[in-house]
């Protein structure tokens, strides 16, 4: 969950010095690095965010944050965080996001916390950030906090649910969410896969894509009331339209499936999709599919 800066990020087109544009969105769905743009993948909400960025303008933050300007710590932390292949700087990343959070920059303690939960070994680090983001007032540094607690890192799996239904109560979708997950594996919970799957149909209706994605999988997989070949495609088809990496994956599978396992054009394409959004498994099904061609 990528909150804050990013929101802003997407909602208008920053400019640098000079006058160019430091980063967009890519329309094209694909990001492509070279000598003066680098590429990065954000998640917010249930969706994939492909942004291009110029190189200069990330240098340029890195200093800004040594001067103590900590919303370029978190800007460069994130991207660097978050970009893809040989531009990711997890040492970096961490260095400025550190620095945010030790001025008690809320926002800057989350994205570390999150960066160090997600890509690193310090999961002690990492929960102690988000905690110390929740303190600070950071609404969702005290929910993602509760992703630790499910692997019993400064909670237990109880915690993390109590966490998650509270904030669901309170309106958080990503809330109700995490809540769905830990009822239908039982985490934490008796597990109930019926009321998982009432929830994931409700926030679906909402709009959540993760939600549709999540749902479609239980139909799939026969844990939902019925395993309707178009009721998962028309899930699977929102949610890969909403940039949900992993369900564009799901849904060129599924489609290869109902055409006797041939692979078709708009199967391969949704699969391409998927990886150039930055799904693991996504790329794995591609890898497969272009061993068949």
């Amino acid at each position: 969950m990528k909150v804050g800066w990013l929101k802003g990020l997407l909602l208008s087109i920053g400019l640098c010095g000079s006058g160019q544009v430091a980063f967009a969105e890519t329309d094209a769905g694909r990001c492509v690095p070279d000598d003066t743009h680098m590429c990065a993948i954000f998640r917010m909400e249930g969706r994939s965010h492909l942004m291009t960025f110029q190189r200069v303008v990330i240098p340029q933050a890195v200093e800004k944050c040594e001067q103590d300007d900590f919303e370029s710590c978190v800007y460069s932390g994130s991207v660097l965080s978050q970009a893809t292949g040989v531009d990711r700087d997890l040492k970096t990343a961490a260095q400025v996001l550190g620095r945010a959070c030790l001025a008690n920059h809320a926002e800057g303690c989350h994205e570390l916390g999150q960066m160090l939960w997600e890509s690193t070994d310090r999961k002690e680090e990492a929960f102690d950030a988000l905690s110390r983001g929740c303190e600070l007032g950071f609404d969702h540094a005290c929910l993602s906090k509760a992703t630790p607690m499910e692997e019993g890192v400064g909670g237990t799996a109880e915690d993390a649910y109590a966490i998650y239904r509270d904030h669901c109560e309170g309106g958080s979708l990503d809330g109700c969410q995490s809540q769905a997950v830990l009822l239908k594996h039982g985490k934490g919970v008796p597990q109930n896969s019926e009321k998982a799957a009432s929830m994931f149909e409700r926030l679906c209706e909402q709009g959540l894509p993760s939600a549709c994605f999540r749902l479609a999988t239980m139909h799939f997989h026969e844990e939902a009331r019925s395993n309707d070949p178009k009721r998962i495609n028309d899930l699977l088809t929102f949610a890969c339209q909403e940039t949900h990496a992993d369900a564009c994956g799901f849904l060129g599978v599924t489609m290869i499936i109902a055409n006797n396992n041939e692979i078709m054009a708009p199967a391969k394409q949704a699969i391409i999709k998927g990886c150039d959004l930055g799904s693991s498994l996504s790329c794995d099904f591609m890898e497969k599919a272009t061993s068949q061609d």
